[in-house]
């Protein structure tokens, strides 16, 4: 009886969940992932050194489904590195989930971001080339994207995490790790208030990239150049203005009773800088193994999240890994090295140790009944 009312309760859940919920059905499991799927074979994607994304998702784990080494994570074992990482980089994020949505072209490039699947229900301003359409996704590609490792100076290990924005932050973190600023910041004010909404109309020049952030509670509802987001997928306190081929004023209308912003602006050109820079001392990582020739000595900086039961190896011996604020970082020497990382599941060697006794105590008692059943029929 109780399976059967297991089985009726997920039944239930699962016909409710894809034919009333609006997001989930089989456009997503089905016709979405083949083109997905379709796209990334048409493309070549490569999704051994770089990351894949979705701008735009439906449903969280949208990724995953398709099986995409994304950036977005709903799960209840984020670690708290992982956590604090993507909300002070401006991701949409609570307590066990993060989304892309917030990323920057900052961010696209250290985490490896090379390719994202958008919904061409959304345009983008970007200089990402578009590579690839179906009936339903544009495929971009980032040209700045850094590989799985990337040499950075010791002074990495001194950069700490603070600021009151997303702006702010990464452009200490630049600071550390490429000894140069990025964002351009300055306090801008509102056009006009009415109904509980705020405008602002940026001007931003040719070529220049721009973003926003509204500090205070999140606007649920924020519309850019006629784009509206909801706060579900997005986050509605950091938005991308995108970068435009001309002089151009972006309109912005928000849900909110702040009356003034931040504005980050920088030149693409800018950017191409620091990216040529950290992709002059790459490594490519395949299967946890990689090698990289370090001009001098330094921190080997790896697009993945602080773990501390990942074990590193670095020519065979074991080092101790750095937390660079919820990234990866290994300390290397000038020279030619194999790094070899493993991943080993806590508690999986005392858990199979209790299995297996478990199941010895289980067979014994079993053994004992059996045992007991047959003198008793035999008196």
């Amino acid at each position: 009886m109780l399976a059967v009312l297991i089985l009726a309760e997920t039944g239930i859940h699962g016909i409710v969940s894809i034919t009333d919920n609006g997001t989930a059905n089989r456009d997503i499991y089905v016709e979405s992932e083949q083109e997905v799927c379709g796209l990334l074979e048409s493309a070549g994607v490569d999704q051994v050194d770089y990351r894949a994304a979705i701008v735009n998702p439906l449903v969280r784990n949208e990724e995953m489904l398709y099986q995409l080494n994304g950036i977005s994570m709903y799960s209840s074992t984020n670690t708290e590195e992982m956590w604090d990482f993507v909300k002070n980089m401006g991701f949409e994020n609570l307590e066990n989930r993060f989304q892309y949505a917030g990323s920057t072209e900052v961010t696209d490039m250290l985490l490896g971001i090379r390719y994202l699947f958008c919904r061409n229900t959304r345009k983008l301003h970007t200089v990402y080339k578009k590579i690839g359409e179906s009936q339903s996704f544009d495929l971009y590609e980032n040209p700045r994207a850094l590989k799985a490792g990337y040499m950075v100076s010791d002074s990495v290990l001194d950069y700490v995490m603070e600021g009151t924005d997303p702006l702010e932050v990464q452009n200490r973190m630049l600071s550390g790790i490429a000894g140069k600023r990025l964002y351009k910041m300055q306090t801008v004010s509102s056009e006009a208030v009415w109904a509980g909404n705020v405008d602002f109309d940026i001007s931003l020049k040719k070529g220049e990239h721009g973003y926003l952030y509204i500090p205070g509670t999140e606007p649920e509802t924020v519309t850019i150049n006629g784009q509206e987001q909801k706060s579900d997928y997005w986050n509605n306190n950091f938005l991308d203005l995108g970068t435009y081929d001309t002089d151009t004023v972006v309109h912005v209308t928000a849900e909110t009773g702040m009356q003034e912003a931040v504005l980050g602006t920088y030149r693409e050109s800018d950017l191409d800088e620091i990216y040529e820079m950290l992709s002059s001392r790459q490594m490519d990582l395949k299967n946890g193994k990689g090698t990289i020739a370090a001009a001098k000595d330094g921190m080997l900086l790896l697009s993945i999240f602080y773990d501390p039961d990942m074990q590193i190896y670095v020519d065979g011996k074991k080092v101790d890994g750095k937390s660079i604020q919820g990234l990866t970082g290994v300390k290397l020497s000038a020279g030619t090295h194999t790094v070899t990382m493993k991943y080993r599941t806590p508690g999986l060697q005392a858990g199979a140790v209790l299995s297996i006794l478990i199941a010895g105590i289980l067979g014994i008692l079993w053994y004992i009944s059996r045992r007991k059943m047959g003198i008793s029929g035999r008196l």
